[in-house]
């Protein structure tokens, strides 16, 4: 598993949870993570995974400090959350996200404020915001 490059791991449904307990020291190399079911948390080994270009989170419904762990990887390119947030509020702040060519939020149901800091989709050429039903308030 040393030289493993992507790594898919799915639920059968999206209410159920994930079980990751085992991944303690995931593959140095992994430039392509997917995680299709409910988490807690995104466990801290993801913040050691330097190469790591993609990144599909769906129906983990993750909170506010672990999207936080994905603003911060240096060559992430390609985030992508359908049902993978579950908070009121998320806050793109400047200098997270540096290097990205697409963000995709999706489904974020529970979404009702977007704070968006100037300059912090600065480089990013597309951005999906679609079916996030209750947001009434982004700037």
């Amino acid at each position: 598993m040393a030289y493993l490059r992507s790594l898919r791991i799915s639920s059968i449904n999206e209410d159920e949870f994930l079980q990751l307990k085992s991944l303690s020291s995931p593959p140095s190399l992994l430039q392509n993570l997917r995680l299709h079911g409910r988490l807690s948390t995104l466990h801290d080994w993801i913040f050691n995974l330097e190469n790591l270009v993609r990144v599909g989170l769906q129906w983990t419904r993750i909170s506010y400090h672990s999207y936080k762990i994905l603003g911060a990887l240096p060559k992430l390119l390609y985030p992508y959350l359908y049902k993978g947030y579950d908070g009121g509020e998320l806050h793109l702040e400047e200098g997270h996200f540096q290097q990205l060519k697409y963000l995709g939020l999706l489904a974020l149901n529970g979404l009702n404020r977007l704070v968006i800091d100037k300059g912090a989709l600065y480089n990013t050429p597309y951005f999906d915001m679609v079916t996030n039903k209750n947001l009434v308030d982004a700037n």
